[in-house]
């Protein structure tokens, strides 16, 4: 015999019996203890629905056809960041799409939506004009300041191309993807900025 059979068989009939000891019947089970502690009433709801109050109107679009094709079963991504330096958190929401947008019909998706926050937690929907509407299939976004100017800058991954948005600090982005090769042909669920 050698060494590794002197060592394996030992060590197999032990994890055997470890194993075997597991599955026997247990013929009595031991009730619970009674509760001898009243419960306490059922305090205030932790959250409440608030969207409609605050600005926030999006309405995300799944992309659902009869397909049943796996990144429609995905939800897009959200990003609570402070866009234009002001010290208030803004939030950019990441929209569907359809499973055409797969085969170059990007025009057509509904489009991401960025909201400015007031300070007050009032947002204001400032998509338009603001360069951050991109219109790719969205799954998620990510941010952080890729480029090192003090700005926090947007990185939505999307199926098939992927968006870099450049912010200026003002809240206008600019897509960067091309410039920065950061495209890709591909399905991008989620991203990370690193350092």
């Amino acid at each position: 015999m050698n060494r590794f059979e002197t060592q394996f068989i030992p060590g197999a009939c032990a994890l055997l019996a470890i194993l075997a000891s597991g599955c026997s019947k247990q013929t009595e089970s031991t009730p619970p203890p009674a509760n001898t502690e009243p419960t306490a009433a059922a305090g205030p709801a932790w959250f409440e629905e608030c969207a409609a109050e605050s600005g926030i109107d999006f309405v995300h679009v799944s992309g659902h056809v009869k397909d049943f094709v796996f990144p429609e079963i995905m939800t897009s991504g959200a990003a609570l960041f402070d866009m234009d330096g002001d010290g208030d958190l803004d939030a950019y929401l990441v929209q569907g799409g359809s499973w055409s947008q797969k085969n170059g019909a990007r025009d057509k998706a509904p489009g991401n939506q960025l909201y400015a926050n007031d300070g007050s937690g009032h947002f204001t929907n400032v998509t338009a004009g603001s360069g951050a509407d991109d219109r790719g299939y969205g799954m998620g976004v990510t941010t952080g300041d890729y480029d090192g100017d003090g700005d926090i800058d947007l990185f939505v991954s999307n199926l098939n191309r992927n968006t870099l948005l450049r912010n200026d600090g003002s809240g206008h982005f600019e897509d960067v993807t091309e410039e920065a090769g950061v495209g890709g042909n591909v399905w991008s669920a989620s991203a990370a900025f690193l350092d």
